[in-house]
């Protein structure tokens, strides 16, 4: 049974299998003679070689020296002389033919070196033996050290196939993360299977790539090897790359050499590789015998050219025990530019957020923006990581610019949002912009990554007991407001409102549904100045105009504020108010038109904002479109629209008198489900 690796050391011991070997092992009477074991090769040779012409080939000539006697067992090993004649006319290194001692056949380290995926599986002890030996062995990784001149070196003796290997990769490179260059020596690697082949490659390049292509025998098409789709630690795309080879580097070994030089990732330092481009996989003979046969090739898919049997050549050529001192003065140079650069990028950036800063006071939006892309080009080429970052906002926050300090500890939460040390410097930045929900949030995020954060779990309890407190003290207010206004006493109760309005903003809903407000003194433009303050002052993007029990069809309508380019504008002071059901404005209060269902909302970070009221009324005696009055700012930008929203169910909108709305006014996109009539309404800004 043909079962598929990419390589094996096993197959790679050809050099030495001469004519001149020490013979096998006498076969036993009941062994097949060499006519069986040369047929049985033949026949698989013809149908499974990755050539069909030079198979055939090799075949004949095979049967030729059997019929000429050269097979007999006075001439030397018969493993030794298979090999040595498929190799003369196919030059191919993995193709050889073996005999183990008796007994081996039969052992579970002979099975896991030469069953692959496509294999019989090993018994549950052999599979549990095989992952145990795996988890304690290298892996190939022979030694990883950090030379002079911050250039980190790694001794890779094989691609192993273990799902661990990758575990061994994610390591070393982060121990490298903070290298100059690398030198990654494969000088004594005869290969392995692919799958370190695709991790490690992914490492050296921004995003997933398009590596070598394959092909076997018997496919329609081609096969593509792209690097892996993720990695748990940093790319490095920019990193100096050095391969140190010989000509004992070999298949899976010369498979990521090659990847790799044919996209101009690395430079090799060393000697030709040893030229072993064929996969393929293991067939059973008669008689205790095994052959390696080759199955397919790896090549580059831009040229179609491999290298098998020639090998990769080098970019240097120097002897292998000079490969890497040589190697290393190359890498010491190139690591020295690449550092150099990256400090003055690195300056070039944060100089571009202190001057962001100093004029943070200006336009707070276009701030945050600009310092959140600047830290996006720093995260994307890896110059600055989680804890400078850091290092960065507190600096701002002990600076004063609670702005621009914010905005870089929200954009660290963003790119590492497992860091509990992000969460709680960010925490400390609400804490600073009077923002208690917001930090305590922090805080119990920062607290669950890192339980032993006291400090976090000290200051959520300072917060929910000052909540407590602060509820306590803004219900008091509240309830002493409506009862001076209850009692006429306006400028009391205006006192007491902005004392619950401050305490806690929630009481905006409350003040803007209370009865005692609606019937008297909330029509007071000091009354009203003190909700909008109150909302704009604490960023609610979330209110209702009329309370729940309102008569009349309840309506919920999404909103969002956009830009000139319909882009999303983000903290947008939205004013809103309209009539009640039957089209009035203060029905209390006759021929009124100060309203009693109104609300100032701020958008949210996505420009968004949500209210809830009756659908509006027609004006008592007309046919005038209902609708809901706007008014929108955002810095310099307003409304750029008449202020009034009309509904496209409206069945008035289709009547004469209102051709001005159906051609200017914004409209609200109604549908209705589940019993509730909703709306979406875009509010554009110029």
């Amino acid at each position: 049974m043909l079962r598929f690796v990419l390589a094996s050391s096993l197959c790679l011991s050809w050099i030495g299998a001469t004519h001149g070997s020490t013979p096998d092992a006498p076969a036993s009477s009941s062994s097949h003679p060499a006519a069986s074991v040369v047929d049985t090769l033949c026949t698989m040779l013809v149908e499974s070689y990755v050539d069909e012409s030079v198979a055939r080939e090799m075949s004949a000539t095979l049967r030729e020296n059997l019929a000429r006697g050269e097979y007999a067992p006075d001439k030397g090993s018969l493993s030794a002389l298979l090999t040595d004649d498929l190799y003369s006319i196919s030059h191919d290194k993995h193709l050889r033919v073996w005999q183990l001692a008796q007994g081996e056949s039969d052992s579970p380290t002979r099975r896991r070196r030469t069953v692959s995926t496509e294999g019989r599986r090993e018994s549950p002890i052999d599979e549990l033996l095989g992952t145990l030996k795996s988890r304690e062995a290298s892996q190939g990784f022979r030694s990883l050290s950090i030379l002079d001149g911050n250039v980190g070196y790694v001794d890779l003796r094989k691609f192993s196939d273990s799902p661990h290997a990758v575990d061994r990769v994610d390591a070393m490179m982060h121990f490298f993360e903070g290298v100059d260059a690398l030198i990654l020596d494969l000088g004594q690697n005869p290969g392995g299977t692919d799958l370190v082949i695709r991790h490690l490659s992914a490492y050296l390049f921004a995003e997933p790539t398009h590596l070598v292509s394959t092909f076997t025998r018997g496919m329609d098409a081609p096969r593509e090897r792209w690097t892996a789709e993720a990695v748990t630690g940093v790319r490095r795309p920019d990193l100096p790359v050095y391969v140190l080879t010989s000509r004992n580097t070999f298949s899976a070994a010369e498979s990521f050499t090659f990847g790799l030089k044919v996209l101009h990732r690395i430079t090799i330092v060393g000697e030709r590789t040893g030229g072993g481009g064929h996969f393929g996989g293991t067939h059973e003979l008669p008689g205790g015998y095994t052959a390696f046969i080759p199955v397919g090739r790896t090549y580059d898919p831009r040229t179609g050219e491999g290298w098998e049997a020639r090998g990769i050549e080098p970019h240097v050529e120097v002897p292998y025990g000079k490969a890497l001192p040589t190697a290393l003065g190359m890498a010491r140079r190139e690591g020295e530019e690449y550092r150099t650069a990256r400090v003055d990028r690195t300056r070039d950036l944060l100089e571009d957020i202190r001057s962001v800063g100093e004029i943070s006071g200006d336009n707070p939006s276009e701030t945050e923006d600009i310092a959140r892309a600047t830290l996006e080009e720093a995260y994307e080429d890896s110059l600055l990581d989680e804890h400078a970052v850091n290092l960065l906002g507190c600096h701002y926050l002990e600076d004063g610019n609670l702005l621009l300090a914010t905005a870089i500890l929200e954009s660290n939460v963003e790119q590492f949002p497992d860091s509990s040390n992000a969460w709680d410097s960010l925490g400390h930045a609400y804490l600073a912009g009077n923002k208690p929900d917001q930090a305590r949030a922090c805080f119990q995020e920062s607290l669950q990554r890192n339980p032993q954060n006291s400090t976090a779990a000290t200051l959520i309890a300072q917060l929910e007991s000052e909540d407590r407190d602060e509820a306590d003290s803004a219900s008091q207010a509240y309830e002493q407001a409506v009862t001076r206004c209850r009692k006429s006493d306006e400028v009391g109760a205006l006192s007491a409102l902005q004392t619950a309005l401050k305490a806690d903003p929630t009481v905006c809903q409350r003040a803007l549904l209370e009865p005692a407000f609606q019937q008297g003194l909330r029509d007071r433009p000091e009354f009203r100045q003190a909700v909008h303050e109150a909302a704009i002052a604490h960023q609610i993007s979330d209110l209702d105009l009329a309370p729940r029990n309102e008569p009349g069809e309840w309506i919920e309508i999404e909103g969002r504020t956009v830009d000139q380019e319909g882009k999303p504008r983000p903290r947008a002071i939205v004013r809103l108010f309209a009539t009640d059901a039957k089209g009035r404005y203060h029905p209390v209060i006759e021929g009124e038109r100060v309203p009693r269902l109104f609300a100032t909302v701020v958008s949210d970070e996505n420009g968004c904002f949500r209210f809830g009221t009756v659908r509006p009324g027609a004006y008592p005696g007309t046919r005038n479109a209902r609708h809901v009055h706007v008014a929108a700012r955002s810095d310099k930008l307003r409304l750029a629209v008449p202020g009034y929203a009309v509904f496209d169910d409206d069945p008035l909108l289709a009547e004469p008198q209102n051709a001005e709305a159906r051609g200017e006014a914004v409209r609200i996109k109604m549908t209705t489900g589940k019993g509730v009539s909703r709306g979406t309404l875009e509010l554009p800004l110029r």
